[in-house]
């Protein structure tokens, strides 16, 4: 089975009593319907962190069995390149879905403007995904992205840092956490 990592579901359950500071959602590579099926199988869709889907995913394509555990997000069935051959759309698709899950969000929050996107990553792929959607202004114009990279073990913080390169304030804010989310400082990193 798989299995959350470590600290994943307290810092979830943390974040379930802060959802009037922030939104959470899901950016993935997976088809809605089967990243329903994997958060509800971990436990973390019962945290209760996960915002509401948007009303574009509520009149998109139904998820046979996984209608009552939608949530906020961007995934491989909203946007997937299918250039394979090509290293870069790696982390480009991601950077897209990264972009749509953003557009959803705000479009959820009435009378209040979207102001910092934060993407939680522990791949080259997601650092780079968070820096494109920064620096080509994927997430919309005045929008800061930040990548929070956790080192997990395959990939080492230096590693992840080293891509993330300097910051840019008010564009590009990468901060990496050596003890991924069970880091103490994690949600401090999120700006809550």
């Amino acid at each position: 089975g798989i299995e959350p990592l470590p600290g994943v579901i307290p810092v979830l359950r943390q974040l379930a009593e802060r959802t009037d500071e922030a939104s959470c959602g899901l950016v993935t590579g997976n088809v809605e319907g089967v990243a329903r099926k994997k958060m509800k199988a971990m436990g973390i869709w019962d945290t209760g962190a996960l915002s509401s889907p948007s009303t574009e995913q509520l009149q998109k394509r139904k998820w046979a069995g996984t209608e009552s555990i939608g949530f906020l997000g961007g995934f491989g069935s909203d946007f997937c390149s299918g250039d394979i051959d090509e290293p870069s759309r790696n982390y480009l698709d991601r950077a897209e879905q990264i972009a749509i899950a953003a557009r959803r969000c705000q479009s959820m929050i009435d009378g209040k403007t979207l102001k910092r996107v934060v993407h939680v990553g522990d791949a080259p792929a997601d650092v780079l995904a968070a820096q494109a959607c920064a620096k080509m202004g994927m997430c919309g114009e005045g929008i800061e992205v930040s990548i929070i990279g956790v080192a997990t073990g395959k990939f080492s913080a230096a590693e992840l840092k080293e891509l993330a390169g300097e910051p840019e304030p008010g564009l590009w804010e990468p901060i990496i956490l050596e003890e991924g989310i069970a880091d103490p400082g994690f949600l401090q990193a999120c700006g809550l």
